[in-house]
């Protein structure tokens, strides 16, 4: 698409996609237009950075304050609840205990009573082990052995009696507490609910907190940033609506430049009722309050052709004759031929139905335009191949199991031969020849 355009009965070529109309059209109107360009791309970049900027600020000014008082109260309602990282674990033990007191306070009663209390059956545990110590006492002295034995009996006895205090206690403490059991599965909702909101875990929650805070004080700080913003927003939103209706202005007005020319070129080739126009629609449409700036403006640019008189005009990917179309591509690109990058331009047998006057005119546009890029021409017409700068005739040789497609470069007198060919369906005679040099000297001279 950059490197060679292809005119042919049945090519698509660069000139039918809308896109390349406009860039066409600006590079005729010239440096105005580049300089226009250039100015308004700049506003555009930096248009486009506050846009960025200010989205990265959380938006409009409604956004903002939607964003604040929703971040401040998730902080106020994280904070209110005063929670520590590993409160809901002790909660949950200590809740157990509640729902199970019972069971608990009757283990601690009949674990004391073990220990320390005699059923009137026989001693407690605690005095067991005192008459233990005894005994041993009497034959530790006897054996290594035993010493071992009283040394564990005795520890056995102090953490019996570490046991039986801390029993009496805890069998002594009313271990249910209605208020406190009602305060804890309100404290563990709350927790719950704040789970659901921010996080898996009170750590998850207290982080959200902390980032929420940090995402706050950032809108807060920003609120004078934005004021700045908004201003810069506001005047070069007026710029950028004031050059595109200078580069509009530049492009009508460039436009009538290009029909003329173009509508000159076509009646050259005898296609003089033809009529071409460049249709410019200005997008006023907004997203919102703003326009939605392009690239090249605000500006969508088309190349219409209307064939025949009282035909409307329509999109040149509309045009149905392959013949209408190459010319009118050949009118176009010799028109924009100085704003036309593309640097090869092929035209495959685009002279098909015009003969006499009108092949001379297209062959010297091809001379025209050879001045600009490479032109490469398939013909069967003389007045095109006498134009021509080089010459390359193309036969076909058949063989019992193939085909064959030869290409010569003529030289001078090879050329002069194949002109009389085409001028007189094959046939060589001095008239033909004379003829054919004539007409080489003629265009040459053209």
């Amino acid at each position: 698409e950059c490197l060679i355009d292809i005119h042919g009965q049945h090519d698509n070529h660069s000139l039918l996609l809308p896109s390349s109309h406009i860039e066409l059209l600006d590079s005729f109107a010239g440096a105005q237009m580049d300089e226009l360009k250039k100015i308004y791309r700049e506003y555009l970049s930096r248009y486009k950075e506050i846009n960025r900027e200010l989205n990265e600020l959380s938006g409009d000014p409604d956004e903002r304050k939607i964003k604040a008082e929703l971040l401040s109260f998730q902080v106020n309602e994280i904070k209110n609840a005063n929670l520590t990282s590993c409160e809901e674990e002790s909660l949950e033990t200590r809740r157990k205990i509640l729902a199970n007191a019972e069971s608990i306070t009757e283990t601690l009663n009949r674990a004391y009573s073990i220990i320390k209390e005699s059923d009137g059956c026989g001693e407690s545990v605690s005095d067991s082990i005192s008459s233990l110590q005894g005994e041993f006492e009497k034959i530790s002295g006897y054996n290594e052995k035993y010493a071992e034995i009283l040394e564990k009996i005795n520890d056995a006895a102090y953490a019996l009696e570490d046991a039986a205090s801390i029993l009496r206690y805890e069998k002594d403490t009313d271990i249910y507490n209605r208020e406190e059991a009602d305060e804890i599965d309100r404290r563990l909702e709350l927790i719950f609910n704040l789970k659901r909101k921010y996080g898996y875990n009170i750590d998850e929650i207290l982080n959200f907190c902390r980032n929420a805070e940090e995402k706050l004080t950032f809108l807060i700080e920003s609120e004078e940033r934005c004021a700045v913003l908004y201003e810069e927003r506001k005047n070069i939103y007026n710029k950028l609506e004031e050059l595109c209706e200078d580069m509009n202005f530049l492009r009508s007005k460039t436009a009538a430049v290009i029909e003329s020319s173009i509508c000159k070129e076509l009646s050259d080739m005898e296609m003089s009722k033809v009529r071409f126009k460049t249709e410019i629609d200005y997008r006023s449409e907004k997203t919102g309050e703003f326009l939605n700036f392009g690239k090249n403006g605000l500006d969508d640019v088309e190349f219409m052709i209307s064939t025949n008189p009282g035909e409307p005009f329509r999109p040149l990917a509309k045009i149905a004759s392959g013949g209408e179309m190459s010319r009118i591509m050949l009118a176009i690109k010799c028109v924009l031929a100085d704003s036309d990058n593309i640097p090869v331009l092929i035209f495959d047998e685009i002279d098909t139905g015009i003969s006499g006057q009108a092949a001379l005119s297209v062959g010297m546009k091809f001379k025209k335009l050879a001045e600009k890029h490479q032109v490469i021409c398939v013909s069967h017409l003389a007045q095109i191949a006498a134009i021509a700068g080089n010459n390359i005739f193309i036969s076909k040789i058949l063989t019992e199991d193939s085909t064959v497609t030869s290409a010569k470069c003529l030289n001078g007198e090879e050329k002069v031969m194949e002109i009389c060919r085409l001028l007189d369906g094959g046939t060589v005679t001095d008239a033909t020849m004379q003829h054919a040099r004539e007409l080489i000297s003629r265009v040459s001279v053209n």
